[in-house]
């Protein structure tokens, strides 16, 4: 299954392209001062495993995938920049001490690799400075008095330093994605992942904290965003075929019936044909996560959670929003990455109920343009 449409023909820098598990998104956007127009999109549905699945089979089937997503889209640019999922990367904020300026990117490399499977060259590292700050540093200094002895005293002073925002992709898959899209006749100028899309493609009031979930196929994303940049992501293994899943056990129906029985009733909580037990707690350790990130935030950071935004394929699964909205204190609304662009009026329809799906294409299409 597929859907495509082109709406202009006008030049543009970039096609945004998510390769997810389950689907393949393409978005291409044109930009006139500051207008932002949507020139062609599209999706097909591909089951694939291309990150972890190196064989040649399965890549085979991806780059046949994204020939046809092209044509059949009407794209007229082949210049791409792709998302990788936060599972496939190293995304991290880590703190080094203020340094020369020449010696940050050698003190971002040791404290990264504190936390990477990776060696450092096996890896493209890039990082950016979020904040400088400084923290008070408590030391014991030893004071001698008269013959009776000594005592300590307690000394703070205040340290330096930057906060930085570390990412590091490892360069055999970066390799890949590259030799795939070549295939597929496409250039890769650029791997993104999905944190920074998604801080994109969505509407964020500056200085504010803002809880992202990604729902997908076979797992998701939760990100904390800081304005439009991400300070946290952390990825559960809970999507839509798991609910789906349950439904079909615990129902005894099939697959198609129970995708359909997700679609109307739902996560009501009050209908008497909502979804048993057994089904809502699948999405128990999606709970836990969102209730841990809360604490943790509201508890430490000067800085409140001020909603929650919801993405991907799952996010209008059916009353999930006043779900989270019975078990978290905060707002939770479904994202709209097409809120300032320009698209035909007869689209809005389709292109709402797609939205929170594109929504990292979108961000990808986004790089550079505003």
């Amino acid at each position: 299954m597929g859907l495509f449409s082109n709406l202009f023909n006008k030049k543009i820098s970039y096609l945004g392209i998510d390769i997810g598990p389950a689907r393949i998104k393409l978005i291409q956007l044109g930009f006139t001062g500051k207008s932002v127009n949507l020139e062609s999109f599209g999706y097909i549905d591909l089951v694939n495993d291309f990150i972890h699945d190196e064989s040649a089979e399965q890549q085979q089937k991806v780059v046949q995938a994204l020939k046809s997503l092209v044509t059949q889209s009407r794209a007229n640019c082949s210049t791409v920049i792709a998302s990788l999922p936060t599972y496939a990367a190293f995304i991290s904020v880590i703190n080094i001490p203020k340094v020369a300026a020449e010696d940050i990117p050698a003190a971002v490399g040791r404290e990264v690799q504190k936390y990477i499977p990776w060696q450092l060259d096996q890896v493209a590292l890039s990082w950016q400075i979020a904040q400088e700050h400084s923290v008070g540093v408590s030391k014991i200094k030893d004071v001698n008095i008269d013959s009776r002895g000594k005592y300590s005293k307690i000394e703070s002073k205040q340290t330096d330093f930057y906060r930085i925002l570390a990412t590091a992709i490892p360069k055999n898959l970066i390799n890949r994605y590259a030799a795939t899209f070549q295939a597929a006749g496409l250039k890769l100028v650029e791997i993104e992942t999905e944190a920074f899309a998604l801080s994109r493609s969505l509407t964020l009031a500056a200085n504010k904290l803002t809880m992202v979930i990604d729902l997908g196929a076979l797992s998701s994303d939760l990100y904390l965003l800081d304005g439009n940049l991400p300070v946290l992501s952390r990825s559960i293994n809970v999507g839509g075929t798991t609910i789906t899943k349950s439904i079909a056990d615990n129902l005894g129906v099939s697959w198609d019936q129970a995708e359909q029985f997700k679609i109307d009733f739902g996560l009501n909580s009050t209908n008497q044909q909502s979804l048993p037990p057994a089904v809502m707690e699948t999405l128990n350790p999606l709970i836990t996560e969102i209730k841990y990130v809360l604490d943790l935030y509201q508890g430490q950071s000067d800085k409140k959670i001020e909603h929650i935004l919801l993405t991907g394929g799952s996010a209008y699964l059916a009353n999930l929003t006043a779900y989270l909205m019975e078990i978290v204190p905060l707002p939770v609304y479904v994202a709209n990455p097409w809120e300032k662009m320009i698209y035909r009026s007869d689209l809005k329809a389709i292109l709402e109920k797609m939205g929170p799906t594109m929504a990292v294409a979108v961000g990808l299409a986004l790089k550079d343009g505003h």
